[in-house]
């Protein structure tokens, strides 16, 4: 059974949050960077958590993931991270899904592999100038393994990018109304579009 898993990320309040897990999300990812204008912060990860839903706290900095406490489901970590990174995480109970953040193909295939011998929970490979542009590609690195995507993802490419089987799709800025807040439509249209087509692979 195919059984990909629907993330979306750049929750900045509750009413966003609630709504996105009526309408069948999976997980919830809340950038804690405040200099990026989609973020929130602590109180909401422990508020979706409280409504539940699954909270992945998404960091960009290590100073900051060593900072504070974690409160989270997931700690997603999008910023030059290493094993011991993962293995705090782990001790702390918590799931890691490891980002593969990039803008070109070349030498992604080898930090997929590296992340993998990692030991990750969840691999994002995060293609910044759009994942359905990369389909050949991304079919060859998933070839040895599931692995998620993000990039520019939204109800004109859906379809192409569940082509390529991928492990979870994480989608943001596609369904907001402005940086930092979910449109009810958009955000209904889609989750209904990617939910018949993870169906149809099930």
């Amino acid at each position: 059974m195919h059984n990909t898993l629907l993330k979306i990320c750049g929750i900045t309040n509750l009413d966003d949050a609630s709504l996105c897990l009526d309408l069948g999300a999976d997980m919830l990812g809340v950038i804690l960077d405040p200099s990026i204008s989609r973020h929130g912060n602590r109180k909401l990860i422990d508020q979706i958590r409280e409504i539940g839903g699954l909270a992945c706290a998404v960091y960009t900095d290590k100073r900051q993931f060593y900072g504070e406490v974690l409160n989270e489901d997931i700690s997603q970590l999008h910023f030059l991270f290493n094993e011991d990174d993962m293995a705090y995480c782990h001790s702390m109970g918590k799931k890691v899904m490891a980002v593969a953040s990039t803008s070109f193909v070349t030498g992604v295939e080898e930090r997929v592999m590296q992340l993998r011998s990692m030991n990750p929970d969840e691999i994002l490979l995060d293609f910044r100038d759009g994942a359905s542009g990369h389909a050949s590609e991304i079919n060859r690195i998933f070839s040895s393994g599931r692995t998620g995507l993000a990039g520019k993802i939204d109800i004109n490419n859906i379809m192409k990018i569940m082509e390529t089987r991928p492990s979870l799709i994480d989608v943001s800025s596609s369904l907001e109304s402005y940086p930092g807040k979910k449109d009810k439509e958009k955000t209904r249209m889609f989750m209904e579009r990617a939910g018949e087509l993870i169906a149809g692979l099930a």
